[in-house]
């Protein structure tokens, strides 16, 4: 008797995912839990586990495809009847590991790259891999088999949008389609969280977490959310609603080699500066590194973009597009010192450089505007965002 593993709802929003490679063949027999494939999101690579044991039948898709939420990704034919018997085979294949590249850089693929490569004839020692920590994946093995593929003597080289940034461009595709994306442009007086940063320098000796400006911001920026609840919302187009949410579960945009990652920060008004630096600084070190799990990847509000460190070149504004189904993103440049006008005269203090994209289905300007004169004064005032 057969079954099908059917594309599980794997986050908040996502409808589809690409499916990025699979790591089981027709005919291998799996246990209940073990990883059968990789999907990518607008949000992250996701390995899929088996609900159940059995032979695989049937794979119903090729790497590349995208698949929709609750459509048929495998067959099984009957029950495992001895898994560890009949996976002896396959265990012995897998368990054997080339040599590495090099000394630093081991060769890191699954089992079905390999064999891809084996019967391509392609050397795994010569690809550098596109997956978390270098992991080749069958789409690097594609490429360097590909017809016409570019030599490295030549002029250009074309490369294949990952699946990460094809769901990516979906998801903004989406975005812009759905919402009405209206943004204000404006400035904050930010001499105040740069001397509370620089006071709260101390903190690093007494908890080994840096309170960071975007940790600063975050409380502020919490600290509006709670005063201007219809920013801290979600829509759902289909039944013509606007959630509100009582916690602020704040999406921070994060650059990654892998692409754009907007990983949430819980209930950010109710912890102190000092746990939410802590947390940031966890979450961001995971981002870079690939070990964010789809948990942290659902579930915000309202989404933070803070270049940061990133930006050299003084950028004036920004047009962030919001993340559906939320309402509303506020981008943060660099804080920087500016000419500012004050009493009549030009001085020069810190600066930041913000835009707010709003929703306008959902958000007049005057609401827009009552949040950004509230978030200037707590910016102004940091000391009331960081009492909880």
């Amino acid at each position: 008797m057969s079954s099908d593993f059917r594309l599980p709802d794997i986050g908040e929003g996502i409808s589809e995912a690409s499916l990025v490679e699979w790591l089981v063949a027709v005919g291998d027999t799996v246990e209940e839990g073990d990883d059968v494939a990789v999907v990518s999101t607008d949000k992250a690579d996701v390995e899929l586990a088996s609900p159940r044991s059995g032979t695989v039948a049937q794979l119903c898709w090729t790497p590349g495809d995208l698949v929709k939420v609750g459509e048929v990704l495998l067959i099984f034919e009957g029950e495992a009847h001895n898994p560890a018997i009949e996976a002896a085979p396959a265990l012995v294949e897998e368990t054997v590991e080339p040599p590495p590249a090099t000394a630093e850089r081991p060769v890191v693929a699954s089992p079905a790259t390999r064999k891809l490569a084996a019967e391509t004839g392609v050397d795994l020692d010569t690809i550098v891999g596109s997956g978390p920590d270098g992991a080749i994946r069958r789409s690097d093995v594609e490429l360097a088999t590909a017809p016409g593929s570019t030599a490295p003597s030549e002029e250009t080289r074309t490369e294949p949008q990952s699946p990460l940034r094809q769901a990516m461009a979906a998801r903004l595709s989406q975005s812009i389609r759905t919402s009405v994306n209206s943004t204000i442009h404006f400035q904050m007086d930010g001499s105040a969280v740069a001397g509370m940063q620089r006071r709260l320098g101390g903190a690093v000796e007494l908890t080994g977490t840096k309170i960071s400006l975007t940790a600063l911001l975050v409380k502020c920026l919490a600290a509006a959310l709670t005063r201007h609840p219809r920013l801290n919302a979600t829509t759902d187009d289909a039944a013509q609603t606007l959630t509100l949410h009582k916690r602020v579960n704040l999406g921070i945009a994060l650059a990654s080699d892998r692409g754009l990652l907007v990983p949430v920060l819980r209930d950010v008004a109710g912890k102190t500066g000092a746990t939410v630096a802590s947390e940031l600084a966890g979450m961001t070190d995971r981002g870079r590194d690939g070990t964010l799990t789809p948990e942290e990847l659902r579930g915000g509000s309202f989404t933070l973009s803070n270049t940061g460190n990133l930006e050299n070149a003084m950028i004036e504004y920004s047009t962030p597009i919001i993340v559906p189904p939320q309402t509303g993103i506020l981008w943060v440049s660099r804080l920087r010192d500016r000419v500012w006008a004050e009493d009549g005269q030009a001085v020069v203090r810190p600066v930041l450089n913000a835009s707010l994209s709003f929703d306008h289905r959902c958000h007049d300007g005057a609401d827009a505007m009552a949040f950004i004169n509230d978030l200037s004064r707590i910016v102004e005032t940091p000391e009331t965002a960081l009492i909880s």
